[in-house]
C-alpha cells in the first residue's frame, strides 16, 4: 500500500509540474528594443503590457523577461503554434486611433484626376507598369491601384478607394506633392490587411480636424466576447471623452470609422446611430482569439518604445 502511494504521489507531482516551453513545446519570441535611449520604467512599462496581452491568449504560465546584458525581450509560450497570431495582433505597438472616413464616390473624382496628371507629366517619372492591354493607357494610377468599382461598373460603397500589391509605389504617388494638390486638403490614407485576392484595400481616411480622434488613452476597458463561432470586442471609453464620441458617431451616421491600430486599418464599420454612454461594440469577421488580442491592446495600451521581433522559434515537445 505505501508503494502504491508513493507510485501515486510521483504521478501527481509530475502532472502538477509547471508547463514550460522546454517540457511541453511552444514558442520562444525575441524582440529587440530599438529605442535609442529607451528608458528603464518605459521598459518596465512594456514588459507589464505584453504580459498582460500574452497571458489572455496563452494561459500556461508564459513568461515575459528582459535578457540579462542585452536590449532583447524574450518572450516564452507554452504550448502556443500559432506564431502569426502573436506576431501580428499582439506582438505590435497597438497604437489606436478611430478616425473619420471618406466614401468612394467622394473620391474618385480626385483619383481619375490624378490619371490626368500622371499621364500629361510622364508619370513623373514613376516607374509604372507597362499597359500591356491598352485599356489604361490613359490611366497610369490604375494600372497599379485597381479602383473600387463592382462587376456592374458602379463605384462601391464605403471608403475602400481601391486595391494595391505594390502599396510602396501607390503611398509614394499620393504623398508626391505635385498629386497631393488632387486631393482633398485633409485627405489621408492607411493600407487595411491584404483581402482574399492577394491586394491590399487603400482605405480614404480624414485628417481629424473637428474632433479629436479616439486613442488608446482614452480607452477605460475592453473585453472579447464569443457570439456563435466569431468573436466580437467591446470596449468603453473614460467618462470625460464620451461626449466626444456621442458627437463622433452622431455625425457620421450611415458613414463609416476607421479603427486603426498603428498604421493598418483593422475595420471600418458603418455607424447606425449615434452612440452615448462611451461603450461600443465592434463586431467583425474576428475568430475569438482575434477579438482577444484586441480586446488586450484596447485594454493595456500602446507600449512605450520602438522595438521589432528578432525571432520566432518553434519547440517541438521533448
Amino acid at each position: 500500500m505505501k508503494k502504491f502511494l508513493g507510485f501515486l504521489l510521483i504521478i501527481v507531482l509530475i502532472s502538477c509540474k509547471p508547463k514550460t516551453v522546454e517540457n511541453s513545446g511552444g514558442l520562444i519570441i525575441d524582440i529587440d528594443i530599438t529605442s535609442t535611449a529607451a528608458k528603464e520604467k518605459d521598459i518596465a512599462t512594456a514588459i507589464d503590457i505584453l504580459k498582460s496581452r500574452v497571458d489572455l491568449l496563452c494561459p500556461n504560465s508564459p513568461t515575459v523577461e528582459l535578457i540579462e546584458g542585452k536590449n532583447t525581450i524574450q518572450v516564452k509560450l507554452p504550448l502556443a503554434k500559432d506564431s502569426l497570431l502573436y506576431k501580428e495582433s499582439l506582438l505590435i505597438p497597438g497604437k489606436l486611433s478611430i478616425v473619420e472616413t471618406y466614401e468612394n464616390n467622394e473620391i474618385y473624382k480626385s483619383l481619375q484626376a490624378i490619371n490626368e496628371s500622371l499621364f500629361n507629366n510622364f508619370n513623373f517619372q514613376f516607374q509604372l507598369p507597362i499597359d500591356s492591354t491598352n485599356k489604361l493607357t490613359n490611366l497610369p494610377l490604375f494600372r497599379v491601384l485597381y479602383p473600387a468599382i463592382s462587376s456592374d461598373g458602379n463605384l462601391i460603397n464605403g471608403p475602400e478607394i481601391g486595391y494595391s500589391k505594390d502599396t510602396a509605389l501607390v503611398s509614394s504617388i499620393l504623398r508626391f506633392n505635385a498629386i497631393k494638390v488632387l486631393l482633398p486638403m485633409d485627405f489621408d490614407f492607411k493600407w487595411a490587411r491584404i483581402n482574399s485576392s492577394g491586394l491590399f484595400p487603400l482605405i480614404a481616411l480624414k485628417t481629424p480636424r473637428r474632433y479629436q480622434p479616439i486613442t488608446s488613452e482614452m480607452v477605460l476597458d475592453a473585453q472579447a466576447i464569443k457570439k456563435s463561432y466569431i468573436g466580437e470586442t467591446k470596449f468603453t471609453l473614460k467618462p470625460e471623452y464620451c461626449k466626444t464620441w456621442a458627437e463622433i458617431t452622431k455625425n457620421n451616421i450611415g458613414r463609416a470609422l476607421a479603427i486603426n491600430i498603428d498604421n493598418n486599418v483593422l475595420f471600418y464599420p458603418r455607424v447606425s446611430s449615434e452612440i452615448t454612454g462611451g461603450k461600443s461594440t465592434i463586431s467583425s469577421d474576428m475568430t475569438v482569439d482575434q477579438a482577444k488580442a484586441l480586446s488586450t491592446i484596447l485594454k493595456y495600451g500602446a507600449i512605450p518604445i520602438q522595438f521589432k521581433i528578432k525571432s520566432i522559434k518553434e519547440i517541438k515537445v521533448p
